[in-house]
């Protein structure tokens, strides 16, 4: 897999794409940690109530243990003691629930702050370096062969300006259509510059032409 360019220029400029992508995310993703962290400091309050309150309600209920002892009149007394320890621990188990709506509501807010910066992020990173990554990688694998450079010259016609075909002869699709060595090799090579590749040593194979010519040379069989 070909991940970036072997030419200088284009490469310095995918790695900084790629370093500015990554700050991207990294910043997103520690504004909602921080963002998360901001809601989750009223867990300590929370934290707090559910606490103090379960302490009174255990000492209201020690109270009442004690009040009862009282000869006649025990139970009357423990009463209000034991309706106020009720009361201390529904409002502790209240503070419980309240510190777990904080954090969830902590972790919602953190996600929805990156979520949307992150996912653009990595929408672009990927629609820009992906369909790069897949045409330069098989480049890399066309350029290893005289038939691969073939090919490369025929995606140079193609896709290059009219300019950069005419710059390497006067007559670039002719000349690859007989298959002339100089002429293919050239337009292989500048759809390879154009992905910021450089030439691959191609195995030497028989080409159209060398193929053509040997057939023509050849005398007719009675």
């Amino acid at each position: 897999m070909k991940l970036y360019a072997e030419r200088p220029q284009r490469l310095v400029r995918q790695v900084v794409f790629d370093v500015v992508v990554a700050a991207w995310l990294i910043m997103w993703w520690r504004l909602g940690e921080a963002v998360n962290t901001e809601a989750d400091k009223g867990m300590g309050g929370a934290a707090k109530l559910e606490s103090s309150a379960a302490s009174l309600g255990s000492s209201l209920t020690d109270t009442g243990q004690r009040m009862r002892k009282v000869p006649l009149v025990g139970d009357t007394l423990q009463a209000p003691f034991d309706r106020s320890a009720a009361a201390a621990n529904q409002i502790s188990v209240a503070g419980h629930d309240l510190g777990v709506g904080l954090d969830n509501l902590g972790n919602l807010l953190g996600l929805l702050t990156m979520l949307a910066p992150f996912l653009f992020g990595v929408a672009l990173w990927a629609a820009v370096r992906l369909p790069y990554v897949r045409r330069a990688t098989q480049a890399a694998k066309l350029r290893a062969t005289e038939a691969g450079m073939d090919v490369l010259a025929l995606r140079a016609l193609q896709h290059r300006s009219a300019a950069d075909l005419f710059a390497i002869s006067t007559g670039p699709a002719a000349g690859w259509r007989v298959g002339d060595a100089d002429t293919t090799k050239a337009l292989g090579e500048l759809h390879l510059r154009r992905l910021g590749l450089k030439p691959g040593k191609a195995e030497a194979i028989v080409s159209r032409a060398a193929t053509a010519r040997s057939a023509a040379a050849q005398p007719d069989e009675a």
